[in-house]
């Protein structure tokens, strides 16, 4: 444990006789570590995800910056940013090639060799394949509307959203909060033959 900051060090020296002495003050800068997060945009797959850190490093003196900013997506690629590409390093981009939950990490060093790494999930959601079926078709029945939409059995389908082509829709919360799974069928009667 302890803190970064700026520590006067003295060393006591004692002897098998009882003698001591003390060794001047010397300064010693203990560094901060950087401090780091990041977000990113949720994305399907096929999108582009764009990551965003916040990095603070407090500063004891003109002698510390960030040196390397540097990129694991959790697929392989790595991306490492320094010099004259540092500033790049602060708004990044990736696309993946899978559908599936990626272990993304940051890392920072500093010019005083100082270190930190953030690790973060990165859900990449997959297409869902939209679909369905109607039945009933005379005016003033309800036209019944059946779902046969499909997507990954590693993903599940959050939301629907009806589009009758009348100008009205009715949007489905499959998961609502309240918990429970909602069915993603729905009925509808046109108030005119079209």
């Amino acid at each position: 444990g302890g803190s970064y900051g700026i520590y006067q060090v003295t060393y006591h020296y004692t002897d098998a006789n009882g003698c001591t002495n003390v060794s001047p003050a010397k300064e010693l800068r203990i560094y901060p570590l950087p401090q780091l997060s990041f977000n990113y945009t949720n994305a399907c797959f096929g999108d582009v995800t764009q990551f965003t850190p916040t990095i603070n490093l407090p500063a004891i003196d003109a002698n510390d910056g960030i040196t390397e900013i540097k990129w694991e997506f959790g697929d392989g690629t790595v991306e490492t940013y320094s010099g004259a590409t540092l500033a790049q390093g602060y708004n990044v981009s990736h696309t993946y090639s899978i559908a599936i939950t990626y272990q993304a990490k940051l890392t920072v060093s500093t010019l005083q060799t100082c270190s930190s790494t953030f690790i973060k999930n990165i859900r990449i959601g997959a297409i869902p394949v939209a679909s369905f079926n109607a039945s009933r078709f005379c005016q003033g029945d309800a036209v019944e509307f059946i779902s046969t939409s499909t997507i990954a059995p590693t993903d599940s389908i959050a939301r629907v959203i009806w589009r009758f082509g009348d100008g009205s829709q009715q949007i489905i919360d499959i998961y609502p909060i309240t918990g429970g799974q909602l069915s993603p069928n729905t009925q509808y009667i046109y108030p005119t033959p079209g």
